[in-house]
Parts: structure tokens; sequence; C-alpha cells
């Protein structure tokens, strides 16, 4: 087999070029990011209502009690074809489907076990930044972080809330170039570890309350050595403060949830999962009945 012939070396001016383009680009995507942080730090002086993505404007729930090392974990099956439908009735995605029923699920576990939270949770979601038929290497992912229900709302009235929001937020990242939104994301993360480390998110707002992440899954079944794989249930990490992730990924005819949970914070994430559930059947009943109506 011939040796591989070594590539040409770059020439000195194309790195020179390079280096001064990556340079520029992350100036101007600074520029961005911190004009962006000072507008929301501007309305949240003056006490204005903040819209969009909203970092670290979360009030303390349960879910941000200091990270231990015991974790719970619980998965949860929803039909995908089903959400689908229950999502165009309300101009929804599947993805906001997905975080309104987590949402009510983790008020009503909470008001359960005598924890009511009586604000919206704020939720970090990982947004894809990749263009239709992207296949360049390397991570291109942003962040966005939500302000979702009201403590109090039908499920009905909560979806409407969590798509009005979440399509805020999506549109004040579009303004941004890939390389701010990036910059952004990497940022904050940043921030809210160094609040944790330094116990100075005990002090102030945390960054969010829970994570929630839809991860792309596969369309067909998969088998091994003839055996069908049931389901896929990720099993996410949890950093910061932020003892709740939920990450849900589509598989065949399904969509099936992973909770991660800090111990300290839920103690048994299966009545999570089961009212997770409860919630989403809520849903597709109200729509199974104003449908039957009309």
């Amino acid at each position: 087999m011939p040796a591989p012939r070594p590539h040409p070396p770059t020439p000195i001016l194309d790195r020179i070029g390079d280096s001064i383009r990556a340079a520029v680009t992350q100036v101007e995507a600074l520029n961005q990011v911190s004009v962006a942080a000072l507008r929301k730090t501007l309305a949240a002086v003056v006490g204005s209502h903040l819209e969009g993505s909203v970092p670290f404007t979360a009030h303390h729930a349960p879910t941000n009690e200091p990270l231990r090392v015991a974790r719970r974990f619980a998965t949860l099956s929803l039909p995908l074809d089903e959400m689908h439908e229950v999502g165009r009735y309300f101009g929804a995605t599947l993805n906001d489907v997905a975080v309104t029923v987590v949402d009510a699920g983790l008020h009503a576990y909470l008001r359960e076990t005598g924890r009511a939270f009586a604000h919206p949770f704020i939720s970090m979601c990982p947004v894809s930044l990749r263009a239709a038929g992207d296949t360049a290497i390397g991570t291109r992912v942003s962040a966005i972080f939500v302000r979702l229900g009201e403590p109090g709302a039908i499920v009905t009235e909560r979806i409407r809330q969590v798509v009005d929001s979440i399509k805020t937020a999506k549109t004040g990242l579009g303004g941004m170039s890939n390389d701010a939104a990036m910059t952004y994301a990497v940022g904050l993360v940043a921030l809210a570890g160094l609040g944790a480390s330094t116990h100075l998110d005990r002090l102030v707002h945390p960054a969010c309350n829970l994570v929630i992440s839809n991860v792309p899954g596969a369309k067909a079944p998969r088998y091994l050595n003839g055996a069908r794989l049931v389901g896929i249930y990720p099993v996410s990490a949890l950093a910061a403060s932020i003892g709740l992730n939920a990450t849900l990924t589509s598989y065949h005819d399904s969509m099936d949830f992973g909770f991660v949970a800090n111990a300290a914070a839920i103690e048994d994430p299966t009545e999570l999962a089961f009212h997770t559930r409860q919630a989403y059947n809520e849903l597709r009943k109200a729509v199974q009945k104003r449908r039957a109506v009309s």
C-alpha cells in the first residue's frame, strides 16, 4: 500500500488571513452578545417584564438545591404521531408539546410533595443552529432560556404560553449570527458553572430551574442480533445547581423521555414521569373534546 502523500503546507499569508478573520468574527459575536445582555440588564433594573431568552432571572426552585452525588432516573414514552396531532391543533411544534407537559408535570409533582412553586419555571433549551443539509464537522448549537407556563395555568393555557415564550426567544436568537449565538450559550453556561462553584448562585438568581433538551432520534426500528430495540431513553448530566434534566428523543413511533434528577431535589422521578403523562393525557383529551364539539 503506497504511503499517503503529505498535504502541502498552508501558505503563511493564508494562515494570517484566517486568524484575522476568526478574530474579527469573535469580536463581532461578543459585540452582539454584549448589546443583548445590556438590554436585558436595563430592562430588569427598571422592572420591565422580560421577554425572549431570560437567563439568570429564575427564582430559586426545589430543582436548584445544591447538587449531591446521588442521582435519580426515570423514563416515559409517548406516542409520536399523536403528539404531532396535538401540536398541530395548538399551532405548536413537537418540542413545544414536550416542554409543556414536562412543565405541567413538574408543577404537579411539587404540589403533591408539599413544595408548590409559585413562579413560572425558566428552562434552558438547547437549539440547533444547523441549516438544512449542513453536514460540516463540529458542534453548531446554542441555547435559549425560556419562561414556561404560569403555576396555576390549565394545560391548554400553558401550551399557548410556552409556544409564545419559545417563539419569542428563538426570534431573539435568530437576530444573532451563528457565531454570536454559540458564544452566547457558551458564556452563559460558563457563568452558571462559576456561580455554582463559588456558591454565588445561592445568593442571586440561578441561570434556570431545569434543562429540557430534544435530541433527534431514529425513524426506523433498530435491531441487535434479531432483537428489536424497544426504546431509547437519554441519560444526561447535571451541572451548575440545575437539578433536573429532561432529555427526549424520537424513536420510530414514540417519543422517549429520560428524567435525570438530583436526589436532593427530586426524590421520585417516576412520580414526575407519571404527572408528565397525566398532563399529556389532559392535553390530548382537550383536543378530542374540542374536535367533538366542533
